[in-house]
Parts: C-alpha cells; sequence; structure tokens
C-alpha cells in the first residue's frame, strides 16, 4: 500500500487522500443518526447518535452491535468539532458491565 511504502511523496499523497475521503463524508453527514465502522477488517461496529452538545460541536455514536467480540463489549465515538478544518476523536471501549475507557484519541486538523 501507497500509505505505508518507502517512498515519502507517496505516503503523503495516500495520507491526504484517505484524510480527504474520511473528512468529507465525517463531517458532512454530521446530522446523521448512524455509523458503520469496519475497523482493520476485523470489527464491525454499528452505531447509533446518543445525545451531544447543544451547539452541535459534539456528535456521540455508541454501539449497537459489535462483531468479532465476546458478547457484552460497548464502543464510543466521540467527535468534537473545533471548525470546519479540525476535530478531536475520542474511541472508548467498556467491557461487560463495565464503564467506558479512552482507548485512543486524536486531533485532526486540515492542512490547506
Amino acid at each position: 500500500m501507497a500509505a505505508q511504502g518507502d517512498d515519502p511523496a507517496a505516503r503523503s499523497r495516500a495520507s491526504e487522500a484517505i484524510s480527504a475521503a474520511c473528512w468529507k463524508p465525517l463531517y458532512k453527514y454530521v446530522e446523521e443518526a448512524r455509523l458503520l465502522s469496519i475497523s482493520q477488517g476485523k470489527f464491525v461496529n454499528e452505531y447509533v447518535e446518543q445525545d451531544g452538545s447543544a451547539d452541535g460541536k459534539t456528535l456521540i455514536l455508541v454501539s449497537e452491535r459489535i462483531e468479532n467480540i465476546a458478547d457484552g463489549w460497548r464502543a464510543r465515538q466521540t467527535y468534537k468539532f473545533v471548525n470546519q478544518d479540525e476535530y478531536a476523536e475520542a474511541f472508548e471501549l467498556a467491557e461487560p458491565q463495565k464503564e467506558f475507557a479512552i482507548y485512543s484519541e486524536s486531533q485532526w486538523k486540515r492542512v490547506k
């Protein structure tokens, strides 16, 4: 894959293409109530929207179904939109009968 290759220019182009493909749908469809996420081809998470912030700058999605993991596990994706060019993302997991714990966090900023 170009994004993992040895050529820095090819990696940069691949990264830009991936970011553009992921960024636009996320920001454009904030009003949507569902998200289907396929992670590394192993986990398929189906999310539904939960109450976010009153100002519409936070989107919270909680898993309704997760494939390829033991029953009872839950996942939560939280997106905090700074502006149209920047957002923060938190991915959390919860074992059965436990509270959510942060698994990963990232900050995304469009480079113009």
